[in-house]
Parts: structure tokens; sequence; C-alpha cells
């Protein structure tokens, strides 16, 4: 792959959406030199009641696992 492409930038979106959290790397080790891209998913995505059910789990997922 050379570069970055909008299906690659919109399966990260789709992990996003799917899993609650607030950014994504997109890493492409395949050309000379490293590209990275950090992807923030869609103001509509951050707003669904899904995502934010999600990211609240995730939420206290985290505290658990920090006491």
């Amino acid at each position: 792959m050379e570069k970055v492409q909008t299906p690659h930038v919109q399966q990260v979106i789709s992990y996003l959406a799917a899993s609650g959290l607030d950014v994504g790397l997109l890493i492409n080790f395949g050309t000379t030199s490293l590209q990275h891209r950090r992807i923030f998913p869609p103001k509509a995505v951050q707003s669904s009641p899904v995502f934010q059910t999600r990211k609240r789990r995730l939420q206290s997922v985290k505290s658990v696992d920090e006491s």
C-alpha cells in the first residue's frame, strides 16, 4: 500500500464506532518512510447513543483495571 486511502480510514472509523474509543491510529509500513494518521470518529458517531454506551462501558473497565 503506497498511500493511506479512504477505505482504510473508513475501516478505522467503523472500529472506533464499534469499540467506543475516542481515537484510532492508522499506520502504513508499506512505504519507504512511515506514514501515520490519527483518526477521530465523526460527530454523528460520537453523539450516537450506542457509541456513548460503549464509551461508558470502556471507561468503567479502565477504572476497574486501575484500582
